[in-house]
């Protein structure tokens, strides 16, 4: 009998999942942009050259559930400084979502630091050295007193530090000086000699940028970009010592994202403003690694594929911009994932890049 009552109450399970409908993870496909009034043109793709049908598929694999693309948060296209497509695929009121978009942060690091040398507040000179700026630092880590910023810039310095186990550290256990927690690392190679991507390099810049200007990286990011861009809304997380992160923890909201790609793309300008040196921009974006699969320049990576190159931030935050055919494409993913089981990484996003690409030409 309570054999048979197990049976029963099985078979009923079995029945009652069987009737359940699995509701998707997805919205439906929709890409159509929205008007609003934050400074941004709304144009259709068949106006600024775009084929609809291969832009369609680009959003189709957006809107999928395919792996590499399940974090998916928002995707939008923008052509001639207008945006052609605009796609948010877990939540319609995710174009008002500040996200996090990690590491991309580096390449928003990387223009406050060609201001503050354009207004005169950090050294041109790009050979100058760590002693200049953190006298009393190198004094205490004589080994750091002769990397230059430009090796620095170019994540080519030799301080060991690893993004797993470090920034750990710097979020988790904060120690009580960021700068000196750094700076206290080994050397692990001679600098200029080889690659290696770290956030302890983009944080050194966000400090010059700070003590250079004697404000707060968040304060002159609002004061020299922000406001010109008509961001209204961001956050920047902030060590306990008082500097933000320079390698991460900058939230924007995509259009906004998106204002901070075209203002690259238009090399500088907005609104007829030029609010970054331009020949800043073009050093930037030149490859300094030796790194020959993903050549890398100041604080972005270079994609020589597609002519193009590219913030990036975990999980899969990307401003994508190939100047050749004025086209401006930006994703954010879940910030929060194991990148590389669950995240948006280069191979997924270009798939994407490639349609849109195709659509374009």
């Amino acid at each position: 009998m309570t054999k048979y009552i197990i049976s029963i109450l099985i078979f009923g399970s079995f029945l009652l999942l069987s009737c359940l409908k699995v509701e998707p993870l997805k919205l439906e496909n929709n890409y159509q942009a929205k008007d609003l009034t934050d400074g941004w043109t709304i144009s259709t793709p068949a106006a600024e050259g775009i084929d609809e049908t291969l832009l369609a598929e680009a959003y189709d694999l957006f809107f999928s559930e395919e792996e590499g693309f399940r974090t998916a948060i928002s995707l939008l296209v923008i052509r001639h400084g207008k945006i052609v497509g605009e796609g948010y695929c877990r939540n319609a009121d995710d174009y008002n979502r500040l996200n996090n978009i990690k590491s991309a942060t580096k390449s928003v690091t990387s223009v406050l630091l060609g201001n503050a040398i354009q207004e005169g507040m950090v050294d041109a000179d790009l050979n100058q050295t760590l002693a200049h700026y953190f006298p009393s630092y190198t004094e205490k880590y004589p080994d750091k007193a002769d990397i230059s910023l430009h090796n620095i810039l170019t994540m080519q310095s030799g301080i060991q530090y690893s993004n797993s186990t470090n920034t750990g550290v710097l979020l988790v256990d904060k120690p009580t000086n960021s700068l000196d927690y750094i700076l206290s690392q080994p050397i692990a190679f001679e600098q200029g000699s080889q690659f290696d991507y770290h956030d302890g390099n983009s944080h050194l810049l966000g400090a010059i940028v700070q003590t250079q200007t004697n404000q707060t990286l968040a304060n002159y990011a609002q004061k020299v970009l922000f406001e010109p861009l008509d961001i209204q809304a961001f956050e920047w997380e902030q060590h306990p010592d008082g500097l933000h992160y320079g390698a991460f923890g900058l939230y924007l909201k995509p259009r906004d994202f998106a204002k901070f790609g075209q203002l690259i793309l238009n090399e500088g300008k907005w609104n007829d403003q030029q609010i970054v040196d331009a020949a800043w921009l073009q050093k930037s974006i030149q490859s300094y690694s030796n790194l020959e699969a993903d050549p890398y320049g100041f604080q972005w990576w270079i994609r020589p594929e597609f002519n193009a190159f590219t913030s990036a931030g975990h999980g899969g935050q990307y401003t994508y911009i190939i100047p050749e055919k004025d086209l401006l494409i930006v994703y954010t993913a879940e910030p929060t994932v194991v990148y590389h089981e669950y995240g948006t990484d280069f191979e997924d996003f270009e798939k994407i890049i490639e349609l849109i690409v195709a659509a374009v030409e």
